[in-house]
């Protein structure tokens, strides 16, 4: 789900620029695992996301880190939430 939300953002964002994923890559810096085909891949879900990858795509659009953070925020327990551990 982290990955689709990632995503669906890096499409809408890339959208809004009025870019296509190669357009953006070409003047993305010349890192391995930034080549059009392998985020191509990986946006569509055929190939899984890295941390680099999340790390990369929030330093373009910083609401994806903030949308992924809320997103895992979510996961946790109410007690857990507010510093609260049960004893096990």
């Amino acid at each position: 789900m982290v990955q689709h939300l990632v995503a669906d953002m890096v499409h809408d964002g890339l959208r809004l620029r009025g870019q296509t994923l190669p357009q953006f890559l070409a003047t993305a810096p010349d890192v391995p695992g930034l080549s059009p085909d392998r985020q191509r891949r990986m946006l569509r879900g055929e190939t899984g996301a890295q941390f680099a990858d999340l790390a990369f795509w929030s330093s373009v659009f910083p609401k994806v880190a903030v949308a992924v953070a809320e997103y895992i925020h979510s996961w946790a327990p109410p007690q857990i939430e507010h510093g609260l551990v049960p004893r096990q």
